[in-house]
């Protein structure tokens, strides 16, 4: 679960969302920039577009607790 800010604002309901470099695997932004992705790398970026904007939005998951959904917060810009 990737939460997603935007000029310090939720990035938009409904954005669609990708994994740079892997182009198949695919998300849609949910209530206040919550993303759900799976098969993520330890560290990567997603790339997120909507209507009149995009972003692109680093992440690193190394460090995190192996539970069933781990958890990060990311500034797109």
């Amino acid at each position: 679960l990737l939460n997603l800010t935007y000029h310090g604002q939720p990035v938009p309901f409904g954005a669609e969302a990708f994994v740079v470099g892997d182009k198949q695997n695919r998300a849609i932004v949910g209530d206040k920039g919550q993303l759900y992705l799976s098969g993520l790398p330890e560290e990567g970026a997603v790339r997120v577009t909507w209507q009149g904007g995009q972003c692109e939005a680093p992440f690193t998951l190394s460090g995190t607790q192996k539970v069933a959904v781990s958890q990060a917060t990311s500034v797109c810009r």
